[in-house]
């Protein structure tokens, strides 16, 4: 239907009544291509990078605070889901379903992927202690720890040390 205005690419939130049922359906479709172009964004660069203008400035702010809440909280061992959503002004299941909708995670692992990015940031930048990182990051299990971590980048804290260990002595 050539010649209605809208396209995939465009993001027209309204749609003048009385309307074709095309033109309905290419913007429930670009709606949920933009959700997913979104959600692949934040999933592979973590939530504290500039979020982009794919959604509504209260979805902005929302990652952008549960983020912010999450890495003032990055020590702390007892923090929680609920204490997320306290900090945020949500009720827990209301941001259960937010986080859901938007980055595909819930609360608890959202928490520990930023909490396991944050780790992975440590070992980068030099601490060559798995221990140390633990307690920066306010994970006290070691098992946990390590089970999140191979969730997360697909080998364990030592193995990924071992591999910049590796790395660094090649270009040495």
């Amino acid at each position: 239907m050539a010649g209605t205005g809208v396209s995939i690419v465009q993001n027209i939130h309204y749609i003048t009544k009385p309307f074709d049922s095309d033109v309905l359906h290419r913007k429930v479709e670009n709606i949920l291509v933009t959700r997913n172009r979104f959600k692949s964004y934040l999933l592979e660069h973590n939530l504290n990078l500039d979020i982009r203008t794919h959604y509504m400035p209260y979805d902005q702010r929302l990652l952008q605070n549960v983020n912010k809440v999450i890495e003032d909280n990055l020590q702390n061992p007892a923090f929680t889901v609920n204490d997320l959503a306290n900090e945020v002004g949500l009720s827990r299941m209301h941001l259960h379903r937010k986080l859901k909708t938007l980055v595909g995670e819930t609360g608890k692992e959202t928490i520990v992927r930023v909490k396991i990015k944050h780790a992975v940031n440590m070992f980068d930048q030099g601490c060559d202690r798995v221990q140390e990182v633990m307690n920066a990051i306010g994970l006290v299990n070691y098992g946990s720890f390590n089970n999140n971590f191979k969730k997360i980048m697909n080998i364990t804290a030592t193995e990924y040390l071992a591999n910049l260990k590796k790395n660094v002595d090649q270009f040495d």
